[in-house]
């Protein structure tokens, strides 16, 4: 996770889980964090695809002054104009 290109979060796993698996206790980790400082900052959280799982913008759109963007994953055959 970065901050521009500030780096705030980085995590090594092994490749046999999730690559969003735990995820939302990072985020409530480091919202905790934001939010003592800035407490009505507008944050703006952005994922890909591979985020793209019911937990995390349920738990984002449960964040006040929190909001999020996750990329969706294109289908197979399709394309974009």
């Amino acid at each position: 996770m970065f901050v521009g290109g500030f780096p705030l979060w980085a995590e090594l796993r092994t490749a046999d889980i999730d690559q969003a698996g735990g995820v939302v206790p990072a985020l409530k980790e480091i919202m905790g964090e934001l939010r003592k400082h800035w407490k009505r900052t507008r944050i703006i959280l952005r994922g890909d695809s591979g985020f793209n799982r019911p937990d995390i913008p349920d738990w984002c759109e449960s964040e006040e002054n929190a909001f999020y963007v996750i990329g969706l994953q294109k289908k197979k055959g399709s394309f974009a104009p």
